[in-house]
């Protein structure tokens, strides 16, 4: 009997390492690559252990029955992705590129917890709307990794640590809750919270909010956010990254090559 059923493909095996990761707290953490090797199967055997299962090491029908559902209700198919693509009529490996060089194609950090950037240059242009630029630079002059007129201070594994200081920062500031929801990059697709209602939704915090509930959800809403902006839809259409990634990622777009990855990931995608 194999590890995973006949029927997996290396996508499933990706969700499934997904999900052993939010599940177990498995440290290290599993690479979500798809290829189930040992640490995946010991990662496994920990889920069956904690659940009270048979601990076979295999992804038998007593595990899927406790996974399963979770699973399909967590994270992105490629039927899901294939699905998208047709509603917006672009090309599949576009997608698959956009999710892949934004967050690696994936939408949850390890632990569960919705992948985010909090661009602190942003929040210092939130905190001016608030306090004006003298009380900005007081208040980024003693944080300057979470408030700065410039661009930077990424931990990528810290991030979410980064963003609840900077909730405290604000919290009692008109707005400022708000304003740190609106300064950060959210899920699959790192959709800016400052781009809420072109994406769908009232607020920045009520878009966060609810991309901590799947993938799924950061998917419809980036195919509203692309529905919503003609050049965007055109670019992606015409597999243009350079005019894509100027209007996605911003004039910064160059100096981190989103233009140069995307189109690598696209070629990788179409072969």
């Amino acid at each position: 009997m194999s590890v995973l059923p006949t029927t997996f493909t290396r996508e499933d095996a990706r969700n499934l390492q997904k999900a052993l990761n939010e599940k177990t707290r498995v440290t290290p953490a599993l690479v979500t690559d798809g290829l189930f090797g040992a640490k995946s199967v010991q990662a496994l055997t920990l889920y069956q252990r904690q659940n009270g299962l048979a601990q076979t090491g295999q992804y038998d029908a007593a595990t899927q029955a406790t996974l399963a559902d979770f699973i399909a209700g967590r994270y992105v198919q490629l039927s899901d992705l294939v699905a998208a693509a047709q509603d917006l009529n672009v090309e599949l490996p576009a997608m698959r590129a956009i999710a892949e060089v934004e967050a690696k194609g994936d939408g949850f950090l390890p632990d569960g917890q919705t992948k985010i950037l909090l661009e602190r240059h942003k929040l210092y242009g939130e905190v001016v709307k608030i306090l004006g630029r003298a009380g900005a630079d007081k208040l980024a002059a003693a944080n300057p990794d979470v408030i700065n007129a410039n661009a930077g201070g990424y931990t990528l594994t810290g991030e979410w640590a980064r963003l609840n200081k900077a909730m405290k920062l604000c919290q009692d500031l008109p707005g400022g809750e708000e304003a740190v929801y609106r300064s950060a990059s959210w899920g699959m697709f790192q959709i800016m919270g400052f781009n809420c209602l072109q994406a769908g939704y009232k607020t920045a915090k009520e878009m966060a909010l609810d991309y901590a509930r799947s993938e799924s959800v950061h998917l419809a809403s980036f195919k509203t956010f692309i529905k919503n902006d003609s050049n965007l839809l055109a670019a992606l259409r015409a597999k243009d990254w350079t005019r894509f990634a100027r209007g996605y990622n911003g004039s910064g777009y160059a100096q981190y090559q989103y233009d140069v990855k995307m189109k690598a990931a696209y070629d990788k995608f179409a072969r």
